[in-house]
């Protein structure tokens, strides 16, 4: 299909054809009829609100059919989507909203409640939302409670649809996603429907390149977060325009794998924190997962023993899927390389998806490739590529996109990485993480797979220490067991990481936790351990 579009005509190109089934949420059935009206209905609100092409409009919500429904509205009509993450503190919150100059903004009315000072301040519209609105009967009662005087989404729904399609902009700004930046720093990227159409027609091709999908049966278990890039762009877009999806508002594994069997979903995108979860689980068994064709990891590194784990637990269960890892940033609107069906390389990210460059250059030398097989910078020219960061610009040599010689833009991701004979991607670290210690390169994500791998290990975090007298990795481990919080653990660890790695890789502080604090994605949140702005310590 044609990329050079918006997000809302390539979504209704898909889903041409016959009524059917697009979304399934709390048990109830949502038709592509309903969705496409209730997209026009909220279109038609918004602009009666005076939103037009080119205003924020904030979607602060879990994963609801209010945040798909709102989202497609404001790109119907040229406005661009700011997604922000309903969990954030009052201080990011206030920053996001601040630095954007939002007119609207939908949320729960829970996240309202807990941020009223803030709407208030920067007088924002708010339409509120339930997570309960579109639940099947009897839980749908559970949304006839409201805060006297606000608009809720439903409301919206008393507008006439609008006939026509709005605004059919593939250039122009569409979304803004907030992210930590190629740097480390919290940055806003901007993008545009074409970034996030080419991802989702690039996926398309990469797993089925012979085009044979039902679009009718086939069914994407939505458990990503919409308001991260891997959930927006894989796992809404990138997967709504072709076929059905079921979401869940909030992850957990039992309820998934009961939705997987209940549904019978065939396609599935996850983090390595929700697989390890899913394969601890009990009912990871044939009667839930046999269905399953397609099964995506993202979001960080996962680890090969976990991959073999998952890989055999399908196998046994009667599923044809494996793991197909890929790679991506939210400043790529998510993926930009992807196994392919019949890899056994359980070490790659996979090769780009079609129209998609990825190259090594060496660190703070731009355009210098490195030979194949050697650790560099990994950079990315794509048609994903965000415009750039709200605020900064476009490219230039202080930028995180810069043009090389033909005027090709290209992304300097600020992860290291190398690619092998076949064009492969292999993610090595966050330029960020890495530390040499005593003139030696240590890869603290490398520490942290090879301890989550025993035994006795149920997840773990390093990070660096800058002492006096060198640096050194400190390593935060959280157990299965307490009973196993000894002296004899700590040097079961040590030994391990050394036999495995090298000794400079050996963490000289272990502490134990009981729990490892993690981002919005589940990545174990190594820069609050870092930067000490909290101190974990066992209760």
């Amino acid at each position: 299909m044609d990329i050079n579009t918006s997000m809302w005509t390539y979504f209704l190109k898909g889903n041409e054809g016959e009524d059917r089934i697009k979304l399934v949420y709390l048990d109830r059935y949502i038709f592509m009829s309903e969705f496409k009206e209730t997209v026009l209905k909220v279109a038609t609100y918004l602009q009666s609100q005076g939103i037009k092409k080119g205003d924020v409009v904030g979607i602060m919500l879990p994963n609801t059919p209010e945040a798909v429904f709102s989202f497609y509205a404001i790109n119907s009509i040229g406005a661009i989507a700011s997604i922000i993450d309903p969990r954030l503190g009052e201080v990011a919150v206030w920053r996001l909203l601040n630095s954007a100059k939002h007119k609207l903004i939908l949320v729960t009315d829970m996240v309202y409640r807990k941020n009223t000072g803030i709407f208030d301040n920067l007088k924002i519209k708010v339409i509120l939302c339930n997570v309960f609105t579109y639940a099947k009967f009897p839980y749908s009662l559970l949304s006839r409670a409201r805060v006297p005087g606000f608009t809720y989404f439903k409301d919206m729904l008393t507008c006439e649809p609008a006939l026509y399609r709005g605004v059919d902009d593939g250039d122009a700004p569409a979304v803004y996603m907030h992210s930590g930046g190629t740097t480390g720093v919290s940055k806003t990227a901007v993008i545009t429907s074409k970034a996030f159409n080419h991802v989702s027609e690039g996926v398309l091709k990469a797993i089925h390149p012979d085009n044979k999908i039902n679009r009718i049966s086939d069914k994407m278990l939505i458990m990503l977060p919409v308001f991260h890039a891997f959930g927006l762009g894989v796992a809404i877009h990138g997967i709504l325009p072709h076929i059905n999806g079921v979401m869940m508002p909030k992850f957990s594994a039992r309820n998934a794998l009961r939705l997987m069997g209940k549904y019978k979903i065939t396609h599935i995108a996850g983090i390595p924190y929700m697989y390890r979860k899913l394969e601890k689980s009990r009912a990871f068994n044939k009667k839930n997962v046999s269905s399953v064709k397609y099964a995506f990891c993202g979001g960080d590194r996962m680890p090969n023993p976990l991959k073999q784990n998952i890989n055999k637990k399908f196998e046994k269960a009667g599923s044809k899927a494996q793991l197909l890892e890929g790679y991506g940033l939210t400043e790529t609107s998510s993926v930009v390389t992807v196994n392919r069906e019949g890899n056994e390389n359980l070490y790659t990210q996979g090769i780009p998806l079609k129209g998609t460059e990825v190259k090594i250059f060496k660190h703070n030398k731009p355009f210098e490739e490195v030979p194949v097989g050697e650790i560099g910078e990994i950079y990315v020219a794509s048609p994903s590529l965000m415009i750039g960061y709200l605020n900064e610009g476009g490219t230039g040599p202080d930028k995180a996109i810069l043009k090389d010689e033909h005027g090709k833009d290209w992304l300097r991701t600020g992860d290291l990485g190398k690619v092998d004979e076949e064009g492969f991607l292999y993610f090595v670290e966050r330029i960020s993480r890495t530390m040499k210690i005593a003139a030696n390169l240590v890869f603290p994500s490398e520490v942290e797979e090879v301890v989550t791998a025993m035994d006795e290990v149920n997840t773990c975090c390093a990070v660096r220490v800058n002492s006096i007298d060198s640096a050194h990795i400190k390593l935060y481990v959280n157990l299965h067991n307490r009973q196993h919080q000894t002296e004899e653990m700590v040097k079961k660890i040590q030994d391990v990481v050394e036999k495995s790695i090298s000794k400079y890789a050996v963490p000289r502080e272990i502490e134990f936790v009981s729990k490892i604090e993690r981002t919005a994605l589940g990545k174990p949140n190594y820069r609050k351990y870092e930067y000490n702005e909290f101190n974990p310590k066992f209760m």
